[in-house]
């Protein structure tokens, strides 16, 4: 048999059962009209001859019980193993990694998380919220560019020059 689960073999078919957590020993016990939503496809039909031929090569011993197992390949029940294959895996970009390590207070911590995720409290964000203002750009620089948290924090003539009176290694932080 193959790696794969029958659902995945046999998509046409999976697409009529009424138990869509049918065990084998289920399967063989019960009558098709409980199994599955009649009448099949042609494509379903061919799929459960296919499935029906299959089980039937198979020597089975009425003893054994059906074993469950999960698609991350063990018996076991994991929800953190659950959580990462419904959730997927992404990158995550190296600041948030030293956002969190480093020794700063959490208030700040969680400030920079807001700014990396764009979730500060904007006018551009206000706007998307469907918040009312009169107008939408930055009341800081006074220029017709909308406020936006990379405009308000490293574009903005007024935060820049702030920026610029803090020194870091001997140089000023923002370059225009």
């Amino acid at each position: 048999m193959s790696d794969q689960n029958l659902q995945e073999l046999y998509p046409q078919l999976f697409s009529f059962t009424k138990k869509k957590k049918c065990s084998i020993r289920f399967f063989l016990d019960q009558d098709m009209n409980r199994i599955f939503s009649l009448p099949l496809s042609t494509q379903a039909t061919n799929q459960l001859e296919e499935v029906q031929t299959l089980i039937q090569q198979r020597t089975w011993n009425a003893d054994t019980k059906d074993i469950w197992c999960y698609s991350w390949g063990s018996c076991k029940c994991s929800s953190k193993k659950a959580y990462k294959i419904l959730i997927g895996h992404t990158e995550t970009s190296p600041l948030f990694n030293w956002m969190w390590a480093s020794s700063n207070l959490g208030k700040h911590k969680f400030f920079f998380w807001l700014l990396l995720r764009d979730g500060m409290n904007t006018r551009n964000l206000l706007r998307s919220k469907n918040m009312e203002l009169e107008n939408y750009n930055c009341v800081l620089c006074n220029s017709d560019c909308e406020e936006t948290s990379i405009h308000l924090f490293f574009e903005c003539h007024f935060s820049t020059a702030y920026w610029n009176t803090i020194p870091y290694a001997g140089t000023q932080i923002c370059h225009l």
